[in-house]
């Protein structure tokens, strides 16, 4: 009985390390999976367009691509703009400016695009589209290849619109009004575009067959790339759908809490560390446009959460996975070594002093 009390307190230090270490620990994990698993199209997309060009001859992961230029696309747009919103991706922006790398990003992704026409919501003639498909199913939402992304999607288009401000050529610019186009496309004609009574959403997870999961970071993150169009290309579709789109996140805020963490998604899915962090600094950077402070409001929720490691056991509890035992398993076997090391020690300590 007093094994079986150990190791529950164990357990339980294991645990609370893990809510507070998460985060800090998950690249390390990553790259552990990728070396184990071979994830190639995020591996090769991680080397960066100058390494890939003529070598990569499968898929390429369009988010992954884009966010090796993230830092450089945000250093654009803070040039050309008085405005300037809340940094929400930081670990991409400890790089130098890469003016180059962008140029040859913005090239690769153009090259690799599906272009085709599709008549966008309140439209009655077809615009061009660009869309850049994923080739791999999504067992999380039983969806199979191809399915399209508004995240991918808008990632992509701020590598476009930051290679117009850099080049002012202007197919850089016809190419991010083509790839945002397809966040006003349904999702029934192969965009990504979900409307409610209060405004618009645009699925992470897109796929006519299967029921959007109305994910949180992937709209909150598209709604970066509409602002910034937006802010460059005025529109009033730009501008009426980052509107709308912030009033389906303060319209559905509320049900993304659970007892002690977020959701990821409306699927009842838990947020792990990294995007429960990402919802916070998300909504803090779109309350400044939140008159009614909703937004600010869950913010200061979720991170009251960070404080207490209840969310850590929800998860465990309510669904647990293989990222979250396996971190709370190493952290068990480490103090469960430190506790054996110590307890020898004191044992021959103890006989030495008798």
């Amino acid at each position: 009985m007093k094994k079986l009390v150990v190791a529950f307190l164990i357990f339980i230090c294991s645990a609370i390390t893990v809510h507070y270490l998460e985060d800090d620990l998950l690249p390390y994990v990553v790259e552990l999976k990728t070396f184990i698993s071979g994830d190639q199209p995020f591996t090769s997309a991680l080397k960066g367009c100058n390494q890939i060009q003529g070598e990569a001859k499968d898929w390429i992961h369009p988010a992954t691509l884009s966010l090796t230029v993230y830092g450089t696309a945000q250093t654009i747009f803070e040039q050309n703009s008085s405005q300037s919103l809340r940094e929400v991706l930081p670990a991409y922006r400890d790089k130098a400016p890469d003016f180059e790398e962008l140029i040859c990003v913005a090239d690769y992704l153009k090259a690799h695009s599906k272009e085709f026409e599709g008549t966008l919501h309140g439209d009655s003639e077809k615009s061009k589209v660009l869309a850049f498909p994923y080739n791999m199913d999504k067992p999380l939402y039983e969806m199979k290849a191809p399915w399209v992304s508004g995240l991918a999607q808008s990632f992509a288009g701020q590598v476009m619109l930051a290679a117009y401000l850099r080049t002012e050529d202007e197919s850089y610019l016809d190419a991010a009004r083509s790839i945002a186009n397809l966040l006003f496309l349904p999702i029934s004609e192969g965009g990504v575009l979900v409307t409610f009574n209060d405004g618009f959403w645009y699925e992470e997870y897109a796929s006519p067959n299967s029921k959007p999961p109305l994910v949180l970071n992937g709209h909150l993150l598209s709604l970066d790339f509409l602002y910034w169009m937006n802010e460059f290309d005025r529109s009033d579709r730009w501008r009426i759908g980052f509107d709308k789109g912030l009033e389906s996140v303060k319209g559905k805020i509320e049900n993304f809490h659970s007892f002690a963490w977020s959701f990821y998604d409306l699927d009842g899915n838990l947020a792990n560390k990294k995007y429960h962090l990402f919802h916070i600094r998300q909504l803090e950077r779109y309350s400044k446009f939140d008159n009614s402070g909703e937004l600010k409001k869950a913010a200061s929720r979720m991170q009251y959460h960070l404080l207490f490691p209840a969310g850590v056991f929800e998860r465990l509890i309510i669904q647990p996975s293989n990222l979250l035992f396996f971190l709370v398993g190493c952290f068990f076997a480490i103090y469960s070594l430190i506790l054996y090391f110590l307890l020898k020690f004191h044992s021959i300590f103890f006989k030495k002093s008798v």
